[in-house]
């Protein structure tokens, strides 16, 4: 396997955990690291870019942070109790990503699952609109925002948007631009 700077960098930490071992179980083409017996980190070259496929503990700072200056875009993740099973679905991508709050002053669609939010971003003195919600993300907004006061409704991009009195606040990604839509995250 033809190592890139992101995957010399992530064995060179993982060579040095007490115990941890390289092996090569699946083929030359994986490299799968071991501390006593568990399987920690697997990398190997994808199609277009090379993968390090890590588990972490998240409470203390990740090799992800620490490859994030190397162009890392994000760690494979997977439950603690879960094992390896290669081909399904049970490992999670996780991208690093920079968030900002943005308060809630309306949204289209109905209050129940809204279709996007009017967000006024932290330091910005006019509201912008969401890119659509996704259907989980929806619905828990709606919960959110059964008890809030409509203030009257405008039209945006097509649409009636209906204002709100609320002190709910959802992060939104950073530098999504003064132009881009805004996408929403998650719940505060």
């Amino acid at each position: 396997m033809n190592r890139s700077t992101l995957q010399m960098f992530a064995a060179e930490c993982a060579e040095e955990l007490p115990e941890a071992q390289l092996e090569h179980p699946f083929g030359p083409n994986w490299e799968v690291f071991k501390v006593r017996g568990k399987v920690f980190m697997l990398m190997t070259e994808g199609p277009r870019h090379p993968v390090v496929i890590l588990e972490a503990d998240p409470v203390r700072p990740t090799l992800s942070e620490s490859l994030q200056p190397l162009g890392a875009e994000g760690v494979m993740a997977k439950r603690g109790t879960a094992g390896y099973p290669f081909g399904r679905r049970a490992w999670v991508k996780v991208r690093h990503a920079d968030t900002v709050e943005a308060r809630v002053v309306g949204f289209t669609g109905t209050r129940r699952r809204p279709r996007n939010l009017a967000l006024v971003p932290a330091g910005a003195a006019r509201p912008r609109l969401s890119a659509r919600l996704d259907p989980v993300l929806a619905a828990r907004v709606g919960t959110a925002l059964l008890g809030a006061l409509a203030t009257g409704q405008r039209p945006a991009h097509g649409e009636p948007c209906t204002g709100l009195e609320t002190d709910l606040v959802v992060e939104v990604l950073a530098g999504t631009g003064r132009h881009g839509t805004l996408t929403v995250v998650r719940l505060r």
